[in-house]
């Protein structure tokens, strides 16, 4: 299932042209199903781009939008700017994933009322962001006085 655009968009496509019961009953017969961009989003259960939409409820979960100033902060801040992130490629890419993965477990935490997750199910990617970001620095500047001391010994 190729996509492109935004999530609701697509989802009226797909019902508008009767497709939903032939995909689901694909992957019902335990075919290979592949969803590519927009296509594996619609397999989630909702999308809330643009009002929220019903998925084919095939993944469990719901595909927000990555909007809002705590993206714009993620972006400017932990990817671009080498002087506010970790040193390598490699591990902005780890912190980029430890941030989506905290925000999954904050909103998962609040969705299941955990208790001592819940004070942060208010902003889930800011309190993912604000808990990974500083936390991966301390990390990289700690290996990197590490590699510094050993070079000098």
């Amino acid at each position: 299932l190729p996509g492109q655009g935004a999530f609701a968009t697509c989802a009226r496509g797909i019902a508008a042209h009767g497709l939903k019961a032939a995909m689901l009953g694909s992957i019902a017969s335990g075919k290979p199903f592949l969803g590519i961009c927009v296509g594996m989003q619609l397999l989630a259960e909702r999308g809330l781009e643009h009002g929220i939409t019903p998925g084919l409820g095939v993944i469990a979960g719901e595909i927000a939008p990555l909007t809002g100033p705590m993206y714009q902060l993620f972006v400017f801040f932990m990817v671009t700017d080498p002087r506010t992130t970790v040193h390598t490629v490699k591990g902005r890419i780890i912190v980029a994933a430890l941030v989506a993965l905290a925000e999954g477990l904050i909103r998962i935490s609040g969705d299941f009322h955990l208790a001592p997750l819940g004070p942060l199910y208010a902003s889930p990617p800011l309190f993912a962001l604000a808990i990974v970001g500083p936390l991966a620095m301390w990390l990289d500047l700690r290996r990197a006085a590490q590699g510094a001391r050993a070079a000098t010994s």
